[in-house]
């Protein structure tokens, strides 16, 4: 297999196995306390329970570790059981003001297992365990239908409390050039916002749909989060720890939004051509905004993406009967430059890297059904 680690002396491999089983029941009640009043009421219960092995060894080409593999990475067999009984309710009340337009607020629990974590190869069980994280949520809003149902409208707002949220994080222990990966448990976040989207048929060849977001998400504790490592540690201990605490999430825009208007046409009933009697002209524009965000968990500002707008566009022929089509799309057609993920490169302190999403790119397709 091929080594975690190498050197010019030794190698280290890491063998990790954990299986998961869940008995869950759940159910849901509906009360109709008027004719357009109803108030409804779930609950769901889970077992969950983990056990994992994990194996890492130290092979070394004299029969003894040695050199800077020694020293950052240690040899260790572990095996860890964890089960746990979860539960989440929910309950909310959901107004019909009419057959087209209701309004509803709901409250709800939530909950992500905890276990063992498949990423660390620390030999600490604190590092290789993960508490479960719990959430609390509430949200109220409104789905439309309008015009006659050429147009629906969905509106919400949500407040949510998390608490041990999991987060994939890396830190460099005390002496160490390896960051050890692991998940790890935030103390308290807060995620607040709005969500709202919108389809509009104005013709029967025209479409439009569009979406906005906006998500106010921020640590309210979490003072444990990894730095760059040529940062000061603000706690004061000796691992690359800084707090993090009213920051803004880590790959967590604020604003987002999109439109996407689109063309099915039928050539057949604007041309007397044969050539085009059954084929119909698809077409279509979209239009991306992303907000600012961090692309790593240390939300370093050098690794802060700056905002972007992202335009895409589609043009083809379908038959009538669906057998067949052809297209051409252009994806990211401005060409934006605009990363995904940024990571430290490791050892050169300071050193941040990004992982740049694809330029313009040209798509052709053809489709066949028979």
């Amino acid at each position: 297999s091929t080594p975690l680690y190498s050197s010019a002396a030794s190698d280290v491999y890491k063998r990790q196995a954990q299986e998961a089983t869940e008995k869950a029941v759940f159910g849901q009640f509906n009360w109709y306390l008027l004719d357009r009043l109803t108030l409804f009421a779930g609950l769901r219960v889970s077992e969950i329970r983990k056990d994992a092995v994990w194996v890492q060894t130290i092979e070394a080409e004299n029969g003894e570790p040695c050199c800077i593999i020694d020293n950052l990475v240690s040899s260790f067999n572990g095996t860890e059981s964890d089960r746990e009984l979860y539960r989440a309710p929910k309950v909310g009340l959901k107004f019909d003001w009419t057959d087209d337009i209701n309004f509803y607020v709901t409250w709800a629990e939530g909950f992500q297992p905890g276990g063992f974590n498949n990423f660390s190869n620390s030999d600490t069980l604190e590092s290789r365990t993960v508490d479960p994280a719990y959430v609390e949520a509430w949200e109220a809003g409104s789905k439309m239908r309008l015009l006659d149902g050429a147009a629906e409208l969905n509106v919400g707002l949500f407040l949510m409390n998390l608490r041990d949220f999991q987060l994939f994080t890396t830190a460099t222990e005390e002496g160490g050039i390896i960051p050890i990966a692991q998940v790890t448990n935030v103390g308290e976040l807060e995620v607040k916002g709005l969500e709202l989207d919108f389809t509009w048929l104005p013709t029967h060849w025209l479409s439009l749909r569009g979406s906005l977001g906006y998500n106010d998400s921020k640590y309210l504790d979490f003072p444990i989060a990894t730095c760059m490592t040529d940062n000061a540690n603000s706690d004061g201990d000796d691992e690359a720890r800084c707090d993090l605490t009213g920051q803004q999430l880590t790959q967590a825009p604020k604003w987002e939004a999109s439109f996407t208007p689109s063309i099915t046409l039928p050539l057949g009933q604007i041309t007397d051509n044969r050539l085009f009697r059954n084929l119909d002209l698809r077409a279509g524009i979209g239009v991306q905004y992303t907000d600012d965000r961090f692309l790593h968990e240390s939300n370093d500002p050098r690794h802060l993406q700056p905002a972007y707008t992202l335009l895409s566009a589609n043009i083809g022929l379908r038959h009538a009967t669906g057998n067949w089509s052809v297209g051409l799309r252009v994806e990211n057609a401005t060409d934006e430059r605009y990363s995904n993920v940024g990571i430290e490169a490791i050892p050169a302190a300071g050193l941040g890297v990004q992982a740049p999403n694809p330029p313009r790119t040209v798509l052709g397709s053809f489709r066949w059904s028979f």
